[in-house]
């Protein structure tokens, strides 16, 4: 998940995304600390039920953390559905060896392009060696210091 979600959000900062949109890219999957990362099929069999239950773990961690609304996912469900998807697609060759899906609506290629220049950064860089933790500590305290009350 940090891994992931790093790579999004430096890929919207490099294409000039706000800090709020690049916050809640960063956080998108929070959710997944507290119910791992289910697989798409298994979500489609265990129904809206469990969408539910992972929008409403999401909201939680939003507040204990004291995400400005703002930048919450919530608030940004287009970005960070295009981003996601370009993600996938980029993630599935470089982890999979499998070509890209013909997804409709998929994401411009500059989105595209930034996830990939910011996957093969970020795996020749090293920084999966712990999963990405340290990275998306080093950018989700950044981003909260922006967005810090004053």
């Amino acid at each position: 998940m940090a891994s992931h979600s790093v790579v999004m959000a430096r890929a919207a900062r490099d294409l000039n995304q706000s800090p709020a949109g690049q916050l809640a890219l960063l956080r998108h999957d929070a959710h997944e600390a507290v119910t791992g990362d289910i697989p798409g099929p298994l979500i489609a069999v265990l129904g809206n039920h469990i969408v539910r239950l992972q929008e409403e773990i999401q909201r939680g961690l939003d507040k204990l953390e004291r995400i400005p609304v703002h930048a919450r996912p919530s608030e940004h469900p287009v970005l960070v559905k295009v981003f996601d998807g370009a993600a996938y697609q980029a993630e599935r060759g470089a982890f999979m060896g499998e070509p890209p899906l013909e997804i409709p609506n998929s994401a411009p290629p500059e989105v595209a392009e930034a996830i990939q220049t910011n996957l093969r950064r970020y795996l020749t860089a090293g920084e999966n060696d712990d999963g990405g933790w340290a990275a998306f500590m080093s950018m989700y305290d950044m981003l909260m210091y922006l967005h810090r009350e004053d």
